[in-house]
């Protein structure tokens, strides 16, 4: 590699840490407030209840996908900022802003889940993992549900994008199929009603309808050489 190429990747590369940062610093941010609301006892919780939700099986396998979130998120996010930075910057403000809104509201009205099955059926791999799950996730301050928000977010962020790798018609068919289990997963395994994935597709409706007039559609992606500022001139 020569030094006019080194160059131009320390110049791509510490413009997209630059682009990174402030959403790594929220995230930490958030998971430290999380954490914080979560320790703390309210004096008061709201439930958060549907009938259909007792109509819905316990089924450990669902904690699979619902395991899988935990890499599609960051996944999608790091991809878009090496790939697509304008739905990179569209995603990142979803995102701050659904969780900013879960946080405030967590604090503003606490609530809690009685869902959880006293005793989990199998012995197997998946219900270890639920039974670890439970272990290190209250069932308080589930509304709305954040799993759901942020899947619908990604899913999204896939679909507007025109990337190589998300044009594929397979990627985007298992994307979509991966977020739905994600989502059901969520009931599956009684870590959400029904009413928090609704509040969560409100929140992302509204979050959404925001972040356009906010951002619009129109952002320039950047360029880091002279052929590519020609090529868009």
């Amino acid at each position: 590699m020569d030094s006019k190429t080194f160059r131009k990747y320390g110049v791509f590369l510490k413009h997209k840490l630059s682009k990174f940062l402030p959403l790594f610093i929220f995230f930490i941010s958030y998971m430290v407030l999380f954490s914080v609301i979560e320790s703390a006892e309210a004096p008061e919780y709201h439930y958060t209840y549907m009938r259909l939700d007792r109509l819905i099986p316990f089924c450990e396998y669902f904690v699979i996908p619902y395991f899988a979130w935990f890499l599609m998120i960051p996944s999608v996010c790091i991809y878009l900022l090496m790939q697509k930075e304008s739905e990179y910057k569209r995603m990142s403000y979803m995102l701050v802003f659904g969780m900013s809104v879960f946080i405030v509201f967590s604090l503003i009205v606490p609530t809690k889940l009685y869902l959880r099955p006293c005793f989990i059926p199998g012995d197997n791999l998946c219900s270890r993992l639920v039974a670890y799950l439970y272990s290190i996730d209250t069932s308080t301050n589930v509304f709305p549900s954040i799993h759901v928000y942020n899947t619908c977010v990604a899913m999204q962020a896939v679909m507007r994008s025109n990337t190589k790798l998300f044009k594929k018609a397979g990627m985007r068919i298992g994307i979509d199929v991966l977020s739905v289990l994600i989502i059901l997963s969520t009931v599956f395994i009684k870590q959400h009603s029904l009413l928090d994935v609704a509040g969560a597709l409100i929140l992302f409706v509204l979050a959404d309808r925001l972040v356009s007039l906010y951002v619009g559609d129109n952002v320039v992606e950047p360029v880091f050489n002279k052929e590519g500022a020609e090529e868009r001139a």
